[in-house]
């Protein structure tokens, strides 16, 4: 069915704010976004037609940044905080989300979108931290993000344990290193054999005494 160009009549977004000319699906225009009058179709009217149109989308998109800069005010006095799970030897567990903010901007009575959150990553590790929220094609409010340590004790494996396992493992080692030595020994130990049977068949035969006095 192919694409078509709409101009949002609405804030909306998940496509985009009033004035935006946006591409979508021509049945999501058809069967959504036209009937409920959150835009109109770009190329449907003639040119008189669509400039009175976009001049009236213009007025209320002035109107909707001045609304958005009170929102913004209000945004930017909040400061969301948070509790992230930390071992004591500084391991976190978990993170906090662009969904996180969301849930708790809706607890304060703020109605923004994941969408609308500027969060390229979650955030990791505690700390101070201010995320960007869209409201308004020209307008970002910055909001303040207080992520606090909650520090949890990690179960670790009781001494005799970990004792019995270092004990294993020298064992298997000094196994390893006498069969080692023990392989080596036996080579070794073939080798004198060998240069002594050829030192001994190099002698010369000696003449007894009395064979040179029977000559």
């Amino acid at each position: 069915m192919g694409n078509v160009r709409v101009i949002l009549s609405k804030e909306y977004p998940l496509l985009g704010f009033i004035g935006d000319t946006v591409n979508v699906k021509r049945g999501y225009a058809r069967n959504f976004l036209l009937p409920r009058g959150i835009a109109v179709e770009a190329t449907s009217r003639n040119a008189k037609q669509l400039q009175h149109f976009v001049s009236q989308i213009n007025a209320k998109k002035a109107q909707a940044k001045l609304e958005s800069e009170k929102k913004k005010e209000a945004l930017e006095v909040i400061t969301l905080k948070f509790k992230l799970k930390v071992s004591e030897s500084g391991r976190s567990f978990g993170s906090i989300s662009a969904k996180d903010i969301e849930k708790e901007l809706k607890t304060k009575g703020q109605k923004i979108i994941k969408k609308q959150i500027q969060l390229p990553e979650a955030f990791k590790t505690p700390g101070e931290y201010t995320v960007d929220i869209k409201i308004h094609s020209e307008v970002i409010a910055k909001v303040k993000v207080l992520i606090e340590a909650e520090k949890v004790v990690v179960k670790e494996e009781p001494k005799e344990k970990k004792k019995k396992k270092a004990s294993k493992k020298e064992g298997a080692e000094e196994v390893l290193a006498s069969d080692s030595e023990s392989g080596s020994e036996n080579t070794t130990e073939g080798t004198p054999d060998t240069e002594q049977g050829e030192e001994t068949g190099s002698e010369e035969p000696q003449t007894s005494e009395s064979e040179e006095t029977a000559e």
